[in-house]
């Protein structure tokens, strides 16, 4: 099922073709507003210590927007030479930041890089804490797209999390954000333009937030990092056999989820170890990219693994 909607602020219009989300596979999880919660655990559970966040609100609908008499897109490159653009989030409890989810909406590559940035930072995003590059043409327009950081970036109370466009004359690329809120609704984007900071009101007549999704833990001084690399998963990609590794732990049994990148647990199971490995059987997954999530020592650990038919 189709349906379109025509947004407009300003100057700004785009007409958004959106359709329903079908099945698990990634590659058919078009975005559908309001479907945008991936890995949700509760952070004042002590079997928890990983959380998803972001600034959107419940039932809140998204758009991106063109310029009529400009080139290029909003949250985008345009013709007003924006190309760096952060999302403000105040008031965090989690200690570091592992990975983001974000629907793209356009992007097009000849040759150009995205960089997915995040800043500390009270009022506008100042020093850099760590950031990962894509080249354009890797990210898949209409979908959900997971970004892992190389290693969890620690974060204070106020961060920043944004992109940076380096681009070639003809490339293209935008996210999605909520649709204006009014003059008087929150607005939480920043955007760099000749090397100074912004609020979106400042340069247009817009309120909104950019729908980026935030994955992060609480560490309580633990070595996330190091834990996280002594859980081997692999062959990754997989066809329909995943072996399961565990260096720092003496586990004889596990909990193990699979959610797609909408955040819908899609198969779960107890697995037993075997000459050391745990044996999860992942036949009836269609092609596509998900959430491994573990249950270790009554922690939650994530991994992403590619499912290939």
């Amino acid at each position: 099922m189709k349906a379109f909607f025509l947004f407009t602020i300003l100057s700004f219009s785009i007409i958004i073709d959106i359709q329903s989300q079908t099945g698990s596979n990634l590659k058919n999880n078009i975005y559908s507003s309001g479907e945008f919660k991936p890995v949700e655990n509760d952070l004042n559970s002590p079997k928890s210590d990983c959380d998803t966040i972001d600034n959107l609100y419940d039932g809140e609908s998204l758009t991106y927007l063109h310029h009529p008499e400009l080139w290029g897109y909003l949250p985008g490159h345009n013709g007003d030479n924006i190309v760096t653009y952060a999302e403000k989030f105040e008031g965090n409890t989690l200690d570091a930041i592992t990975s983001i989810i974000l629907p793209v909406a356009k992007a097009y590559s000849a040759g150009g890089t995205v960089r997915f940035t995040i800043w500390d930072g009270d009022s506008i995003p100042t020093t850099i804490l760590g950031y990962k590059e894509y080249n354009i043409g890797y990210l898949l327009p209409g979908l959900f797209n997971y970004i892992e950081f190389y290693s969890p970036i620690p974060v204070n109370e106020s961060f920043f999390i944004g992109f940076e466009i380096s681009y070639e004359f003809s490339d293209t690329f935008a996210i999605y954000m909520a649709s204006n809120r009014g003059s008087s609704g929150v607005n939480t984007i920043y955007c760099q333009k000749s090397g100074t900071w912004y609020q979106a009101p400042d340069l247009y007549d817009l309120h909104s937030s950019l729908a980026i999704s935030v994955i992060g833990c609480l560490t309580e001084n633990k070595p996330i990092a190091q834990i996280e690399e002594s859980i081997k998963v692999f062959p990754n990609p997989s066809d329909d056999i995943i072996y399961i590794e565990l260096e720092s732990f003496n586990l004889q049994n596990i909990d193990v989820k699979v959610l797609d990148i909408t955040g819908k647990v899609v198969c779960s199971d107890n697995l037993s170890i075997n000459n050391g490995l745990f044996k999860f059987n992942l036949e009836q997954l269609n092609t596509g990219i998900y959430i491994l999530q573990l249950k270790l020592d009554e922690t939650l650990y994530n991994k992403q693994i590619s499912i290939t038919k």
